[in-house]
């Protein structure tokens, strides 16, 4: 579901659904592919930190997956979204 314009705070008038960064709504419970976005979870890769933020400092899921997939041989891309659950 795409609806523009919908803010944050209209969330509640769409229980158990998200609002994506590049705008999607999605109903959890009834997601299709379309509803995938490569923006989004690059977003969300990028600002979660690995290990729960136990480090000195910031660093994200993506930029591990990133320095993963430059350090492969072969499979690049499978080390770089090795994370993107």
């Amino acid at each position: 579901m795409n609806i523009n314009g919908i803010k944050p705070e209209q969330l509640g008038d769409f229980p158990g659904c998200m609002l994506t960064y590049t705008g999607k709504l999605i109903d959890l419970f009834n997601t299709s592919v379309d509803d995938i976005c490569i923006e989004d979870i690059a977003h969300g890769l990028a600002n979660t930190c690995r290990w729960n933020g136990h480090t000195k400092q910031f660093f994200s899921v993506a930029q591990h997956c990133c320095m993963m997939a430059d350090m492969a041989t072969e499979n690049q891309l499978a080390f770089l979204l090795h994370d993107a659950e």
